[in-house]
């Protein structure tokens, strides 16, 4: 221990001398907001919206787990309100034991003190600032550092099918982990969000050799299969594909921060991203063509389709190509160095 470190339950009393008493006792809180949670969000603040499905059975699958659900929201917290708020939860038979504050915490605050925040706007800080300020940056729409565009102003591209892609994005938004996958188990961007960051590179990549290999492809078409081409790695509603792995020796020594999800019925990630993608957006032959076979020919699986593949296919193959292993192995190795 260095000179003037002090150990972890220590702490110096106001004289100056060691306190080693413990910490207060935590109990097992977990803190979840309401809108966009619980309930459907609604363009008023004094409408409730509907509860989104499968909330009363999850809530009460993690009261069995033994904890405590604080209702934590940004709801006016003026006593006719918050009493509107325990009405409605009540009315719909959802689990909770406080709202706003934890009666049986250890100290008071405006913040309960919590295990785990489930929140619909949150970002998960893992320690690293950079890459916190990078996946900020995409959740929050604002352009990134090397100016490619911001997943929202990708969105505006897409103008004859503006709507159904925006029913697949607010889908794919409140009933898949597209916020939060991984793009890997333990290779490139194998961190939270890293699906959508990859997927953006992607995206960017494309419309940069559009204009130059193949600038009679619409900006539409790339944008769809660039975004979405990886989407059957967020697995199936409620059934994420990558779970985080329970092995810290793995996470630790062969950086396997994500393992596979077995519950899930067997596809291959490119089936199941065009299997997703086609329930609610109207494909061309060749943007299918492109999501299937977006892996070219590493994989045994696309040898079928060697030399037939269309110029939006092989758009399609470099763009991911260039982002996994150049533009992503770019940001690993200012990581390790």
């Amino acid at each position: 221990m260095e000179k003037n470190e002090q150990p972890d339950n220590c702490v110096l009393s106001p004289g100056g001398h060691e306190d080693r008493s413990p910490s207060p006792p935590r109990s097992k809180v977990i803190c979840v907001d309401f809108d966009g949670v619980i309930a459907q969000m609604v363009s008023s603040i004094e409408e409730f919206g509907e509860p989104i499905e499968g909330v009363q059975k999850a809530l009460r699958d993690l009261k069995k787990l033994g904890y405590r659900l604080i209702i934590h929201t940004a709801r006016p917290n003026s006593d006719d309100h918050v009493a509107k708020l325990h009405s409605y939860l009540r009315v719909n038979r959802i689990p909770y034991d406080a709202i706003q504050t934890d009666p049986e915490g250890p100290w008071t605050s405006s913040k309960p003190l919590a295990d785990l925040y489930i929140d619909d706007r949150a970002l998960r800080f893992e320690g690293n600032w950079t890459e916190a300020v990078q996946q900020a940056k995409v959740l929050l729409g604002h352009k990134n550092p090397s100016d490619n565009l911001s997943y929202d102003q990708l969105l505006e591209k897409i103008t004859e099918r503006a709507e159904a892609v925006q029913r697949f994005d607010r889908f794919l938004r409140k009933e898949t982990a597209w916020l939060t996958a991984p793009a890997s188990t333990r290779y490139h961007l194998n961190i939270e969000g890293g699906l959508l960051i990859h997927s953006l590179n992607v995206a960017n990549t494309i419309l940069k050799l559009r204009p130059v290999l193949a600038p009679e492809i619409e900006e539409e078409s790339c944008v769809i299969v660039a975004l979405y081409h990886d989407v059957g790695k967020v697995g199936l509603p409620g059934k994420p594909y990558y779970i985080p792995n329970p092995s810290q020796w793995h996470v630790r020594n062969r950086n396997i921060t994500y393992i596979t999800n077995h519950d899930l019925p067997w596809m291959d990630i490119a089936s199941r991203s065009l299997f997703l993608v086609s329930q609610h957006i109207k494909l061309t032959a060749d943007e299918g063509q492109a999501i299937r076979f977006h892996d070219g020919q590493y994989i045994d699986e696309n040898k079928g389709v060697a030399h037939k593949e269309t110029k939006l296919t092989r758009l399609l193959q470099y763009a991911d190509n260039w982002a996994g292993c150049v533009l992503e192995k770019k940001t690993k190795e200012r990581k390790s160095s």
